[in-house]
C-alpha cells in the first residue's frame, strides 16, 4: 500500500490517540495519507499545526453528537418513549403511533415465563418447561437461562422504560401487572446463589478454554462459588448453563485438582522417549502436510495472477488506438 486516500481527516478517526498512532504506523511502512477536500502540508510546522486544530474540531463534534444524543434518548424515555435496539418479546413497535403494542401471541409466553417462576422459583425449570412446550424466542430460538432471565429483569413488561439506571412510566400498555413484577423481582434477588463465570482467566486455570463436554461436545467454563467464605473453582459445561441441568449428564469438574492431574500426566508423558518420539513424528507429518497444502495454494495464486494480468492486458488494448502499440503490463 503507498496511498491511503480519505474524504476528510476525520474520515479516517476522530481520535487523536488513534490518529497518531496510524500516522507512527503509516511513516513505519511509508505509506502516504492524503485527504481529497483538505489540502495542507504536513511537513512544515504549520501544516501540522492546521491538521491538529481539525482533529480537535473532529473529536469535538464527536463528544457533542454523543451528548446531544444521550440528552434525547433521556428525554424520550422521561416521556415514555421507547428508544429503540431489538423488540423485546411480547411487543411489535407501530411506526405511525411510534409507540409498542401488545404482540398477543407473544405476550402469552411471556405471562407464563412470569407466572411459571413464581410458582417454581427457578430459571433453569421454567427453561426447560418453555422448550418442552416448544415456545421460541422473538428470533425462533430456543430459550435459554440468560435470555429468560432478562425477560424476567425487564421493567417494560411492567410498562416501563428503563434508560441509564433510571426507571420512567412508559406510555405502552403492560403484559404484566406491577406488584406481580416486583414479587417476581424479590424473588430473582432471594434465590440469587453466589455462583460466577469468571470471564476473565485471574485465577490461572491451566485448561480454560481447551476443554469440552464428552457428553454432548460443549465448551467447558470456569465457575466458581462462595461457601463459608472459601471459593470452589470448578469447570462447568455450558449447555447445562444456558439451559438447565437435565440438558447434559456432565458433572462439574473440581477444577485445581483436575489441573493437577493433567500436570502430573503431562510430566509422566515428558519421560516416556518412545511416546515423545511419536509425538514428534507425527508433528512433522502435519507441517509437512500443511507446506504441501500452502504449496498448492502458491500455485493456484500465481496462476490466477497470470490469469488476471492476461485479461488486463486486453482490455488495456482494446482502448489503444491503431496507430499505437499494443502496451505491456
Amino acid at each position: 500500500i503507498d496511498v491511503v486516500l480519505v474524504y476528510k481527516i476525520d474520515r479516517l478517526t476522530r481520535s487523536h490517540k488513534d490518529f497518531y498512532y496510524l500516522i507512527e504506523f503509516f511513516d513505519k511502512y511509508n505509506v502516504e495519507l492524503v485527504a481529497v477536500t483538505q489540502k495542507f502540508d504536513t511537513t512544515n510546522a504549520m501544516g501540522r499545526l492546521l491538521r491538529s486544530i481539525m482533529l480537535d474540531f473532529a473529536q469535538f463534534e464527536r463528544e457533542m453528537t454523543a451528548e446531544r444524543t444521550r440528552d434525547k434518548m433521556r428525554v424520550r424515555a422521561k416521556k415514555g418513549l421507547w428508544n429503540g435496539g431489538c423488540l423485546p418479546l411480547g411487543y411489535d413497535y407501530d411506526p405511525e403511533d411510534k409507540k409498542l403494542i401488545i404482540n398477543p401471541k407473544e405476550a402469552k409466553i411471556v405471562r407464563f415465563i412470569f407466572e411459571t417462576y413464581l410458582k417454581e422459583g427457578s430459571i433453569s425449570k421454567v427453561v426447560k418447561t418453555l422448550n418442552e412446550k416448544g415456545y421460541k424466542t422473538k428470533n425462533g430460538k430456543d430459550f435459554i437461562c440468560t435470555s429468560t432471565r432478562h425477560i424476567l429483569e425487564n421493567p417494560i413488561y411492567a410498562g416501563k422504560i428503563k434508560y441509564g439506571g433510571e426507571i420512567y412510566q412508559g406510555n405502552h400498555e403492560a403484559i404484566i401487572h406491577e406488584r406481580i413484577f416486583e414479587e417476581v423481582q424479590r424473588m430473582l434477588n432471594r434465590n440469587k446463589k453466589e455462583c460466577k463465570s469468571i470471564k476473565q482467566n485471574k485465577y490461572d486455570f491451566l485448561l480454560r478454554g481447551l476443554l469440552r463436554c464428552g457428553y454432548c461436545g460443549s465448551n467447558l467454563t470456569t465457575h466458581y462459588t462462595l461457601k463459608n467464605g472459601d471459593k470452589f473453582f470448578y469447570y462447568k459445561c455450558t449447555r447445562i448453563q444456558h439451559r438447565d441441568k437435565t440438558a447434559c449428564l456432565s458433572k462439574p469438574l473440581p477444577a485445581r485438582e483436575f489441573d493437577n492431574v493433567m500436570v502430573e500426566s503431562i510430566g509422566n508423558m515428558a519421560k516416556d522417549n518412545r511416546l515423545l518420539k511419536r509425538m514428534l513424528e507425527r508433528s512433522n507429518r502435519i507441517v509437512l502436510n500443511e507446506i504441501e497444502e500452502l504449496r498448492k495454494e502458491e500455485i493456484k495464486l500465481e496462476k490466477g495472477i497470470e490469469r488476471k494480468s492476461e485479461e488486463i492486458r486486453k482490455l488495456l488494448n482494446l482502448f489503444l488506438l491503431d496507430k499505437n502499440p499494443p502496451i505491456k503490463v
